[in-house]
């Protein structure tokens, strides 16, 4: 399997070591960690981007070249995940507050909503 093989047992071991963190941080924080919400929404994320990119490049190519199609895709990649993290509701507003600008992000996603 040369290259796909060692880039799908690299996620394997990853996805292996992080359920492992997350046992062990669930155990000895007391903490109340849902994995609908750091493993079950981020991956439906994940596959609503990948295959949205995944068609986007491939219609892209025939019309604005290679280069620019995996830019343009690159980019519109981040705005889906981003998008599909709000619509999945990841974040609570304080999560959301945290970040950078988050009290201003947080107010237009509360805007755009009514």
């Amino acid at each position: 399997m040369e290259l796909v093989g060692a880039a799908i047992s690299t996620v394997i071991c990853h996805m292996i070591a992080v359920i492992i963190e997350f046992q062990v941080l669930k155990k000895q924080s007391n903490l109340k960690l849902s994995y609908k919400k750091f493993f079950v929404k981020p991956a439906i994320a994940v596959v609503g981007m990948g295959v949205v990119s995944y068609f986007l490049y491939w219609y892209s190519i025939p019309k604005i070249g290679e280069k620019l199609a995996l830019i343009v895709t690159l980019g519109a990649a981040t705005i889906i995940y981003s998008a599909l993290l709000i619509i999945l509701k990841v974040f609570s507003k304080e999560e959301i507050a945290m970040i950078p600008y988050g009290k201003k992000l947080y107010e237009t996603i509360e805007f755009r909503k009514k």
